[in-house]
């Protein structure tokens, strides 16, 4: 992550959507590109979820047969991904999974790249091929949908 343009606003804002996913009882899946050679997760995403499931890869693309077979097992027609290199592992991953027919929501402020110009085509990318590109705040309201729950109070507590 230090050599990833806004590094820490990235881990930031995933952590923010991981705690989100807690509330609202949501899974998380992580894949790992080849932990062995570039390092592990981030530890702070390691940590902050008791539903997280972890993949390693070597693929550029995430939607490995594993992780397909998670979205399947659990009946997951729609993602919200984030993740490091926009213009590489998320962009081959988003593009797999809309091929498979999912609804697909790329998270602007938790995604990047080494470079900003490769975050931008790689969201440019995903955008021209069909996926939502939106902000943390526009994707847990979208699955909050009302106020004044106990949902709603636990997200607002983490995103301000």
């Amino acid at each position: 992550m230090p050599v990833i343009s806004n590094g820490e606003e990235v881990i930031r804002q995933t952590l923010n959507l991981m705690r989100a996913a807690q509330v609202l009882e949501l899974p998380v899946f992580v894949t790992e590109q080849y932990p062995k050679g570039l390092g592990a997760t981030v530890a702070g995403v390691r940590e902050v979820s008791n539903q997280l499931t972890s993949f390693e890869k070597t693929t550029f693309d995430g939607c490995i047969p594993e992780v397909q077979q998670a979205l399947r097992s659990q009946g997951i027609r729609s993602l919200i991904v984030a993740g490091v290199e926009t213009h590489v592992c998320v962009t081959q991953t988003v593009l797999s999974a809309l091929r498979s027919d999912l609804n697909v929501h790329v998270i602007n402020e938790a995604t990047s790249s080494r470079t900003e110009a490769n975050r931008q085509i790689g969201l440019q990318r995903m955008h021209d091929a069909g996926a939502v590109v939106g902000s943390v705040e526009m994707a847990l309201f979208e699955l909050l949908q009302e106020s004044g729950t106990p949902a709603f109070k636990a997200i607002l507590q983490i995103i301000k």
